[in-house]
């Protein structure tokens, strides 16, 4: 066997144990609850735009804007019903010779409003978060597919109550996902991508109780549209499963994504 068939071939046997232990956690986490657990179900709408400059081929600065809205109780299944979240996020990219990258956000701002799966829920404070990440992506062939794996850490300061202070939280956060290239321009650059990808999110510290380790995963397909070397649209479905942090409580969440990606000055690669 070649050395590029037997690399396709670890690749899958990776992506198959990742995607079981993706899907166990969860499992593991709500067996774990007590015999009355609470489960909601949410309809939201995630919109990101992100501006790009590249500093040159190997550096970037990527200065991001989110901004997320759910339903309620009381308007079930309207996602645009209610605010969820504002967000603001430096990030700063180096990308390695061959097929890695490093990826750093040193100030990140989160205002965010709890999932509202109840009336108590309406009535909680917005929480405001600042956070620090630190991750590294890596991404390879496998056939017509482009495999990308990226793990990260996140050191989120939170502050839940307006008269609480911050308190650090640690969050590790795991991601495989799968590109498959759809068709060209007549510069042979492809212009439309489907994507599948697999996102694990695991609390971290020593406060973090068994039934707190996991935190939520993210299911999420849909279609990378280039719509010049400037402009790039992603749109899709997003599938959550998420396990609050008194472990009985839990919320699915059906997104509908809409992201734009602005590049000021695209670099050939």
């Amino acid at each position: 066997m070649s050395a590029s068939g037997y690399r396709t071939i670890l690749s899958i046997q990776k992506a198959f144990g990742f995607a079981i232990l993706v899907w166990l956690l969860p499992l593991t986490a709500h067996a774990q609850t007590p015999a009355m657990p609470r489960h909601y179900t949410h309809s939201t709408f995630w919109h990101r735009s992100s501006l790009q400059y590249n500093l040159n081929q190997r550096w970037s600065i990527i200065n991001e804007y989110q901004h997320r809205r759910q339903d309620t109780p009381f308007a079930a299944g309207n996602m645009m019903e209610h605010n969820l979240l504002h967000s603001y996020r430096l990030w700063i990219n180096y990308r390695l010779p061959q097929t890695w990258t490093l990826i750093i956000s040193p100030f990140t701002y989160f205002h965010a409003t709890p999932l509202a799966g109840s009336k108590a829920d309406l009535a909680r404070s917005p929480e405001q978060e600042f956070r620090f990440t630190a991750m590294t992506e890596a991404r390879n062939k496998a056939g017509r597919f482009e495999i990308v794996n990226r793990i990260g850490y996140e050191n989120r300061w939170i502050k839940r109550q307006p008269q609480d202070a911050y308190r650090p939280v640690g969050r590790f956060r795991i991601r495989l996902m799968a590109e498959l290239p759809l068709w060209k321009d007549h510069n042979q650059q492809y212009k439309a991508r489907l994507y599948a990808s697999e996102e694990v999110f695991l609390r971290a510290g020593k406060e973090v109780l068994p039934t707190q380790f996991f935190e939520h995963n993210r299911l999420t397909t849909g279609i990378r549209y280039t719509v010049n070397p400037y402009l790039r649209i992603d749109s899709g479905y997003q599938y959550a499963y998420r396990v609050r942090r008194n472990g009985f409580e839990t919320d699915a969440e059906h997104t509908f994504i809409l992201n734009a990606f602005f590049t000021l000055n695209p670099v050939k690669k």
